[in-house]
């Protein structure tokens, strides 16, 4: 909206390519603070 880059993103193709391995980087997150189980447990 504004124009400005965040976390080095400053291409269209880089933000896109962000978005395949955001579902990992959230799967990683839950597995490495044991969330993970709890979820899997409700």
């Amino acid at each position: 909206m504004n124009q400005v880059d965040a976390f080095g993103l400053t291409t269209d193709s880089a933000r896109f390519t962000r978005l395949f391995f955001q579902p990992v980087l959230i799967i990683w997150a839950l597995w490495t603070t044991d969330a993970w189980t709890g979820l899997c447990n409700k």
